[in-house]
């Protein structure tokens, strides 16, 4: 016998073959795992409402940040409802919260740095004072380096990041406490 005389469907199976055993889950993997975030749905959800909160956060500071974003990620978890099969975890909504809270802060962005730029000149005067009021000479020094070009922009950095850091922190908390409060008793 050769290997295609095993292929020919004109040869009936014995019937003591039986039905193959279904598959074996690989080891260490959890048997039920919930579906995943589709992140291109999410994406193009959460991206509209992303500006609006990133907008009123520049103009309306803690209002934006604190009101506007858990309502439009709250929009952003009832529209993903039906894309989603099962609950959304905590972890999801919390996952959710970080990016639609991320996008806000890029939008944000877009108001925020021109508006640095525009405004160096304050914002340096503002350094200098709070430096020339500290008693400390090395906050002194600090606060005289960050008037430097290379302090300024690393002074920049250091506050975007302190902003990013806001909003993420928002958005996880905000994700998390809707998909818990939603989830069946």
């Amino acid at each position: 016998m050769n290997g295609s005389e095993h292929e020919n469907p004109e040869i009936p199976t014995p019937s003591s073959y039986g039905t193959p055993p279904p598959p074996t889950p690989a080891p260490n993997l959890p048997q039920n795992l919930p579906p995943r975030i589709q992140w291109g749905t999410v994406f193009r959800l959460a991206s509209p409402l992303a500006i609006v909160t990133g907008v009123v956060s520049y103009l309306f500071v803690p209002i934006g940040l604190l009101l506007v974003l858990p309502i439009s990620l709250k929009r952003v978890l009832t529209r993903y409802r039906p894309f989603h099969s099962g609950v959304l975890r905590t972890g999801q909504g919390a996952a959710m919260g970080a990016f639609t809270a991320l996008l806000g802060f890029v939008a944000y962005l877009v108001f925020m740095i021109p508006t640095i730029a525009g405004n160096r000149g304050t914002v340096l005067d503002i350094i200098r004072k709070s430096g020339a009021q500290n008693p400390d000479p090395q906050a002194q020094q600090i606060a005289q380096w960050f008037t430097t070009n290379q302090g300024f922009v690393v002074f920049v950095c250091i506050l975007l990041g302190f902003l990013l850091a806001i909003f993420l922190i928002a958005g996880i908390i905000s994700g998390a406490l809707l998909t818990r409060a939603e989830k069946p008793a």
